[in-house]
């Protein structure tokens, strides 16, 4: 996964861009040595779009048959069974889900599991200790991940400030620029009196303490 670093990352963070140009969630599992429990979680929280669950055949302009794959297939059954109530105009025989006069295009991005605003996850594996497993979440949805079952809210960070303040306060928000501008700088070699960061993110939260504003 790669994650902006250097001067365009530092000035992401001073600057308190909400939208950052890679927005990662480090989530640590309940038990970091359960490898099942991590896949369980991305199979949770990952998002799943009706283009992604089997083979989509369109037939003229209209109509559009999808063949679901073995892995989603009961998934993807249970969810047009609670449609039907409301749609007419779908058919289903066996494995084949046919939707009639419905936009292909627009049906093929349709979200059905997971967090909409999560690009992908992976499963990261500790470099010093290979039995130890963390999820890694591309995407804006921190309180998503934070709930979900078999996360250890304690330990899971967001590296967007901003997003930060908003789902655990302004002081959580604090030890995010911290953490962050060290972390970049160290990557590049580059070690700084902890202190001079500490006053930088005194200075860029001071104002929602006294004020009660918004952050930055």
């Amino acid at each position: 996964m790669n994650i902006t670093q250097g001067v365009p990352r530092i000035k992401e963070i001073i600057n308190a861009v909400r939208a950052i140009s890679t927005p990662v969630i480090t989530a640590k599992l309940a038990n970091v040595r359960d490898e099942k429990l991590a896949r369980r979680v991305i199979s949770r929280i990952g998002a799943t779009t009706l283009g992604l669950t089997g083979r989509i055949t369109t037939v003229g302009k209209s109509m559009m048959v999808i063949r679901p794959s073995t892995g989603t297939r009961f998934n993807l059954c249970i969810a047009v069974q609670i449609m039907k109530q409301d749609i007419q105009n779908v058919v289903v025989k066996g494995d084949l889900i046919a939707y009639l006069d419905l936009g292909v295009v627009s049906l093929i991005g349709i979200s059905l599991t997971g967090l909409p605003n999560l690009k992908r996850c992976i499963i990261s594996t500790n470099e010093k200790r290979g039995d130890e497993y963390s999820v890694i979440a591309e995407g804006t949805d921190f309180r998503g991940v934070l709930s979900e079952l078999g996360i250890d809210g304690r330990f899971t960070n967001c590296n967007n400030p901003v997003i930060v303040s908003e789902v655990l306060g302004i002081e959580a928000a604090r030890s995010c620029i911290i953490k962050e501008i060290t972390t970049t700088m160290e990557a590049h070699g580059i070690t700084l009196d902890r202190r001079h960061v500490m006053l930088l993110a005194d200075a860029m939260t001071y104002r929602y303490i006294r004020t009660d504003k918004k952050p930055f």
